[in-house]
């Protein structure tokens, strides 16, 4: 049981730095530091970084009845972990650090290319003032799907708003702000990096409400 007891210490250790790396990634162009292939499951785990945080405590509680011999002690930490990780989930934590909150009219389109092999994602809400996109492409290949931002237009920062935004091409997504009068288009590569970001892929202001 000891040897239990060290392995979940050190995997909730591991949780709790994996959720402390996270938190930043946010404001560095939406790019998480654990995650230099820029893979789109591991950014959905990353967004995550209050419930990698509960996770952690669960697994110290089941690692804390792991090396205790006090009966008492034991089925104490096990029963607080149950009740801990039935809440999060019953509840399902809506805490990350993805953009926009889940209220006031939060809504996710995603446009796929016409030949199948990419979908790029515009998430839109209102903010505090004004509203704001944030726009990224991933390709798709299931698990070994790649992820990247395209931009945030926040029309609260002097940025153009957005319209809507189409496929000009297979690997070219054309950005069309209000009136279609401007328009960004971007073009991906295999993995469907862009050849460039809008305001350089600024995405802070995408977080903050």
């Amino acid at each position: 049981m000891r040897l239990v007891a060290v392995l979940l210490s050190v995997l909730g250790v591991a949780l709790v730095g994996v959720a402390v790396l996270a938190v930043p990634g946010a404001f560095w162009n939406g790019r998480y530091v654990l995650n230099g292939g820029d893979y789109a499951v591991a950014n959905r785990v990353f967004e995550h970084p209050l419930l990698l945080l509960i996770a952690a405590f669960v697994v110290a509680l089941l690692a804390l009845a792991a090396g205790v011999r006090a009966r008492f002690v034991r089925f104490g930490a096990v029963g607080v972990a149950v009740v801990l990780a039935l809440v999060t989930a019953g509840f399902a934590v809506p805490l990350t650090t993805g953009p926009g909150p889940r209220t006031g009219g939060r809504t996710s389109v995603d446009h796929a290319s016409p030949d199948g092999r990419y979908t790029a994602t515009v998430v839109r809400w209102r903010k505090l003032r004004g509203e704001a996109w944030l726009i990224t492409v991933r390709t798709n290949d299931g698990l070994n799907s790649r992820e990247h931002v395209v931009g945030c237009l926040d029309s609260d920062d002097g940025h153009a708003g957005l319209d809507h935004v189409v496929w000009a091409g297979p690997s070219s997504l054309r950005v069309v702000r209000p009136g279609g009068e401007d328009s960004s288009d971007i073009h991906l590569d295999a993995t469907a990096s862009p050849d460039h970001q809008l305001y350089r892929g600024d995405v802070g202001n995408c977080y903050e409400p």
